[in-house]
């Protein structure tokens, strides 16, 4: 395979690391960004009111720009300093040189017999459709809103929005209307929402099936009361458990241990349901407000009504607004697939290589299924995995051959389930380490992960592995100030 330009789909925080990684290897980068500006998930755009990181900083650096606006790296970051500290870094970097921004991708076409793939790409500015071609396209798409199909949708006449539509004026709007608000979902964009709400003393419904299990951020990370870390009984709770999470029942048993222990916690209607943990944080105060000042309602929608909500358990709510925290997709139906012109359906791909390739396309990579770590370090990560499978030159028929052999059946039409954050079906801690085991096995062993994990959770220590490392290096080109690609300039 012989690659040298390459386009990024995406200038959230990963695919930036990404981005800098491959320039830095000698090939021509473009990112193509449908917002005005870097930053993705930490975007105004896209960010709802009051976001702030669920996990703490020095988790989700870029490895080679350390700044995180003099703020202690064990504390979190609202979503509104993450957009700075990206926009810094794309600044310090001369990513932005590289970016065509306000521009969607609409269709992906690959030509098997020149291996290439032709990006069809929209100016929202101007309203003009562009082609683009290239050797390699990575899709880092991630946050999609996923919005339920109601049953009587036609017949409501309030307002409905995704979680990510709750902006600081929609907010302002709909607390000084009065509106009475339901709040559907138990997730962490759900928890955020709610949370907000309760802390200015606003009533809403909030309707879940059940509440996620929250690793206590006072305990795992940074103690907000004392100014210190964790202690080291916690900390080395957090690395046995996370260990010796090998299969369903240890994860169970480790689970129910961290419950105990008060080292996770459910601010809702308990139950022992540990696939409802999905790697959020709370603090003390948050844990608090959530547990006590939220007017739970366990039940789903059975349909909507002019101006209420008639939920599965009989009971009637009236709402003016609905907000639907329901997770996100990878990918927005609208980009299109082809190859040699025949459209390829997203739900119909039942094998993926590697969580990333399907073999239809196999110069086509989706980074937004399967997460190594968080934010700029799984975008390092990416990079060296995605430079990797460049090398390999794996044919369609390699591709998904492999596939078949290490798919397991929970992992089968991966577009239809998404990203394993918002999945539930599993437990999340088992799927990411064993696609860290498949994506990493050819950088390093059992015993430098585990070193790894060690750094991390103990030492507060996020240094990347030092095989990725080392294997980036070599693939590092001498520098060229002519490198930056100069096509959208």
């Amino acid at each position: 395979m012989s690659v040298k330009n390459i386009a990024i789909i995406g200038a959230g925080w990963s695919g930036l690391q990404i981005s800098k990684v491959l320039i830095d290897c000698g090939f021509n980068v473009s990112i193509f960004e449908e917002l005005c500006d870097v930053g993705g998930t930490w975007n105004p755009s896209n960010a709802y009111y009051d976001l702030w990181l669920h996990t703490p900083m020095y988790r989700c650096q870029f490895y080679d720009y350390e700044d995180f606006l003099n703020r202690n790296p064990l504390k979190k970051l609202r979503a509104s300093d993450v957009f700075e500290y990206c926009k810094n870094y794309s600044k310090f970097t001369s990513l932005y040189s590289c970016a065509k921004f306000n521009t969607k991708i609409t269709k992906v076409s690959y030509n098997s017999k020149t291996n290439k793939c032709i990006l069809s790409a929209f100016d929202k500015q101007n309203s003009i459709n562009t082609d683009y071609t290239f050797d390699f396209v990575i899709n880092t798409q991630f946050n999609i809103p996923r919005m339920p199909s109601f049953k009587g949708i036609e017949n409501f006449k309030g307002n409905l929005y995704h979680s990510n539509d709750i902006k600081e004026y929609r907010f302002d709007e709909i607390t000084k209307r009065k509106d009475k608000v339901v709040l559907l979902g138990g997730s962490k964009s759900g928890t955020d929402i709610a949370y907000t709400f309760a802390k200015r003393n606003y009533n809403i419904s909030w309707v879940l099936r059940s509440m996620y299990w929250f690793m206590c951020f006072d305990k795992t990370c940074f103690n907000s009361n004392t100014g210190k870390k964790p202690s080291l009984f916690y900390r080395m709770l957090y690395l046995f458990g996370t260990l010796f999470m090998i299969n369903e029942f240890f994860t169970k048993i480790i689970l129910f241990i961290w419950m105990i222990t008060g080292y996770i916690k459910c601010p809702g209607k308990l139950h022992l349901n540990f696939r409802k943990f999905h790697l959020g944080y709370l603090d003390d105060d948050q844990l608090s407000i959530i547990a006590h000042q939220t007017n739970q309602i366990y039940s789903e929608i059975e349909c909507l009504l002019e101006k209420q909500i008639l939920l599965k358990n009989g009971q009637t709510i009236d709402c003016d607004t609905l907000i639907c925290a329901t997770g996100c997709d990878i990918i927005a139906d609208e980009i299109e697939l082809y190859k040699d012109g025949e459209r390829i359906n997203y739900k119909d791909i039942k094998y993926l290589y590697q969580y990333s390739v399907i073999s239809e396309i196999p110069i086509l990579c989706f980074t937004g299924l399967a997460n190594l770590t968080f934010g700029p370090v799984n975008g390092y990560y990416r990079a060296a995995w995605i430079l990797k499978f460049i090398e390999k030159n794996l044919s369609s028929k390699e591709l998904y051959d492999i596939s078949v052999k290490q798919s397991i059946s929970s992992e089968l039409y991966p577009f239809n389930k998404g990203n394993a954050m918002f999945d539930s079906s599993g437990f999340l801690l088992l799927t990411v380490k064993r696609r860290v085991r498949i994506m990493l096995t050819d950088f390093c062993d059992l015993k430098e992960f585990f070193g790894y994990v060690y750094n991390v959770i103990v030492k507060f220590d996020t240094a990347p592995l030092k095989s990725v490392k080392k294997y980036i290096d070599s693939k590092i080109k001498p520098e060229d100030p002519n490198i930056l690609n100069e096509k959208f300039k």
